[in-house]
């Protein structure tokens, strides 16, 4: 198997799946096609942001109504995936993707200065000052929220995707018995 891949400089997914396959190649599902390359070829789907500042700024600068962003960080940040679910089968419908082509993931912030038992501090000028004390942003919870989410694609869809997302996000959301049961079901799950 060494000189299969060096002579014919192969993936380590195509030996894998050419040399050592448990069943059949029609068995495996286009999601599986599609993921397993990714993670095995480190061929990751890149973010619309990398951080929670430009999260913070794509945000404010994309749904310039307060409530409407409240209300979209709330549902697509929640435990409940109902909305994420809607929004990925609209944005694969709406930018051509398919299922593993894209994806979003919640997230939650979590400050140190929002933990009462966990104090900083350091020592300047010969005495000890808590470092919140010296930051000038105190409190984070009031400029960031403590939920977050990331949308991750194909590198060459994020144009697209960001294009149609910031579509989605500013038309109304239906009503969660709309959306309810309208996740993708796969083989295993049947």
């Amino acid at each position: 198997m060494r000189n299969i891949a060096k002579n014919e400089l192969m993936s380590f997914y195509v030996i894998l799946t050419r040399y050592w396959s448990p069943c059949d190649e029609d068995a495996i599902s286009p999601y599986t096609n599609i993921i397993v390359p990714q993670l095995l070829e480190r061929r990751f789907l890149k973010s619309l942001w990398k951080t929670i500042y430009d999260f913070r700024r794509f945000m404010e600068e994309q749904v310039k109504d307060d409530m409407i962003r409240k209300y979209v960080i709330a549902n697509l940040g929640a435990a409940n995936p109902d909305y994420r679910i809607y929004i990925v089968n609209e944005l694969r419908k709406r930018c051509d993707l398919s299922l593993g082509e894209i994806f979003i993931i919640p997230r939650s912030n979590k400050f140190y200065s929002l933990s009462p038992g966990t104090v900083f501090t350091v020592y300047i000028n010969g005495g000890e000052k808590k470092i919140d004390t010296l930051l000038l942003q105190k409190d984070y919870s009031k400029l960031y929220n403590k939920v977050a989410f990331y949308v991750f694609c194909k590198e060459d869809a994020i144009s697209s995707v960001r294009e149609n997302f910031i579509q989605l996000i500013n038309e109304p959301f239906p009503t969660e018995e709309e959306i309810k049961d309208i996740g993708t079901q796969l083989k295993w799950e049947m």
